[in-house]
């Protein structure tokens, strides 16, 4: 079956699971398409930190925790997953789900997502503060920060975001500061030297992995002429 790229299976599915809600049978058990949300399989000795392409990466951040408030109540049920269970879900009764549970159920007017707190305008003006002001560093970010932020305001008024404008500029901005110092760094790479980033994110070594490849192999190309010429 299809994974998060298939929309109109999940819909199938948790239409279901909606209706199952206010019927009597037992909870319902949703499977297949969230068999592989928690472990997405991969080849043999493949690093798991470093080669994670931009889809696996926003593929897995769907199963972060997010804040809502249900619109509904559930009866006092909980929703099986195979990855664990979800709710009950009590009208305006604050609930951890998924994100792509909250992002499905915000969608049919089922609930109302609380940004984390570190989406509001203030949070990330001191964040982008502290990256400004750290040359040579990089700013811890929340696990998933440019992710569910993306995916929160793909959502517009129902990712329940203040000032959704500022906050995509500052977000902006920050990515801008922080690829910045990515490249920076990078062009000051001589062979055989090691280069170390401290606190960025996956969603960043896919941005400048093309860059940083293409620069390494050019360097390389570099050396192996210096070093034909001296032995010409």
């Amino acid at each position: 079956l299809g994974g998060a790229s298939n929309p109109a299976l999940f819909f199938f599915l948790f239409l279901s699971l909606l209706t199952s809600l206010s019927s009597s049978s037992p909870p319902l058990l949703v499977t297949a398409w969230l068999a592989g949300m928690s472990s997405l399989s991969q080849p043999e000795g493949r690093d798991r930190i470093g080669l994670l392409t931009a889809s696996e990466t926003e593929y897995l951040t769907l199963e972060e925790l997010v804040d809502i408030n249900p619109t509904f109540t559930s009866g006092g049920r909980e929703i099986e997953l195979l990855t664990g269970s979800i709710g009950p879900f009590t009208r305006q009764l604050k609930l951890r789900v998924p994100l792509w549970a909250a992002q499905k159920l915000a969608h049919i007017g089922k609930c109302h997502i609380i940004p984390p707190d570190w989406m509001s305008v203030d949070a990330l003006k001191d964040l982008l503060v502290q990256e400004r002001e750290r040359s040579n560093e990089f700013a811890e970010l929340p696990k998933g920060f440019f992710e569910i932020s993306r995916a929160l305001l793909d959502l517009d008024e129902a990712g329940g975001i203040a000032e959704p404008g500022v906050v995509r500029h500052l977000l902006e901005d920050l990515e801008m500061l922080r690829k910045k110092k990515i490249t920076d760094g990078l062009s000051m790479y001589e062979p055989g030297q090691l280069i170390v980033f401290n606190n960025v994110t996956q969603m960043e070594l896919n941005t400048v992995r093309p860059f940083a490849i293409n620069m390494m192999n050019r360097l390389k190309r570099m050396e192996a002429a210096t070093i034909d010429n001296e032995e010409a």
